[in-house]
């Protein structure tokens, strides 16, 4: 029931470090209190450092020290003359975040032009699958928008839409892919921009969450002949097929490859008799572009009935993935099949045969 103690350090000057430390009340408790070391909650009120800004010689942050996820990017300088920043505490994270204001003076949607960031990359399968994810603090009514450009060529998210931060509360990223499979072997100048969502009033302070580049198939390896099969599958003829399997236009998350078989939407199979000689199964396996109407379910690879290999579903934000996978001996046929029941086509790109001692 006490009042609380004001402490006043009047003189820091040349201290290079503040604890603050709180001991467990074992002197002077009050009658009756708890003889054990529990049940005291101590708050430092208020901890405040106050500067004296004449004597600062060390520059103000950058704004990639702030951001780290647009290290990299190109802001041009009046784009960045419209920046401010502040900081957000989350209270589900229990940190402070820096959070981004633009246009503070005017701060309202209608008045807004966009924030513009570029990169020019050259796209490999290394980097052709951007990850953003975006948020805001929750400080006005206005969210944003971010949309992607390669080019003159608007990037959608991997299941068509764009990222939008309104729908979320304060803190929340919306996180959204952007697939460049398209423009593989190509350098491109890549555009974010970020726009208020236009439901009037202030705006919020925008939260920078993920903006990075990421390879499009996970596990492949860095040397391309290493991931080619020895015998093309697509060069095969299956013993057993079902419809809908083809082997032209195989693309893997837009991503033209030099073979492989692409499945359409239902449950698809298609059986190959093995080679003594055969002894690793590789491929790169997911959606051809987009994941629209919901996810691709498991690829899996049976030889003589048994399953050998069972994928995870592939949604919105599942990257291609390359698979190696040793064939057991004797095996007479192997059976690739994909539970698909999306919008979306499935992809075994450039599959086939590893050979003996390789």
């Amino acid at each position: 029931g006490g009042e609380p103690l004001r402490v006043d350090i009047a003189d820091l000057k040349n201290a290079k470090r503040l604890v603050l430390v709180v001991e467990f009340a074992h002197r002077d408790r009050p009658a009756g209190a708890d003889p054990l070391d529990i049940r005291d909650e101590v708050s430092w009120l208020h901890p405040t450092v106050r500067i004296d800004r004449s004597t600062l010689t060390q520059a103000p942050p950058k704004l990639t020290d702030l951001f780290g996820p647009l290290r990299g990017w190109t802001i041009s300088p009046e784009m960045r003359k419209r920046i401010t920043t502040r900081l957000f505490y989350d209270p589900r994270r229990l940190q402070w975040t820096p959070v981004m204001v633009l246009d503070a003076k005017q701060n309202r949607a209608g008045k807004f032009a966009p924030l513009i960031l570029t990169r020019e990359i050259d796209i490999d399968l290394s980097n052709a699958w951007l990850l953003t994810a975006t948020g805001h603090d929750g400080a006005g009514r206005c969210g944003y928008s971010l949309n992607v450009h390669a080019g003159k060529t608007q990037i959608n998210g991997t299941e068509g839409y764009n990222s939008a931060t309104g729908g979320y509360g304060p803190g929340d990223m919306d996180t959204v892919a952007h697939c460049l499979g398209r423009f593989v072997g190509q350098k491109v100048t890549v555009t974010v921009s970020v726009r208020p969502e236009n439901r009037g009033g202030a705006l919020s302070g925008l939260l920078w969450g993920t903006l990075d580049f990421q390879p499009l198939i996970t596990g492949y390896p860095q040397d391309a002949k290493t991931a080619a099969p020895d015998v093309e599958l697509a060069s095969l003829t299956p013993v057993k097929a079902g419809s809908g399997v083809s082997n032209s236009d195989v693309t893997l998350r837009h991503c033209r490859m030099s073979s492989g078989l692409v499945m359409s939407p239902g449950t698809r199979s298609v059986t190959h008799k093995l080679d003594r000689s055969w002894r690793r199964f590789v491929a790169c396996v997911g959606p051809a572009g987009q994941s629209r109407g919901g996810a691709i379910g498991a690829f899996q690879v049976l030889v003589d009935g048994k399953v050998l290999w069972t994928s995870k579903s592939f949604a919105r934000l599942s990257r291609a993935e390359y698979i190696d996978i040793p064939l057991p001996h004797g095996g007479k046929n192997i059976t690739l099949t994909v539970r698909n029941e999306s919008r979306s086509q499935a992809v075994w790109a450039n599959a086939g045969f590893k050979l003996k001692g390789n």
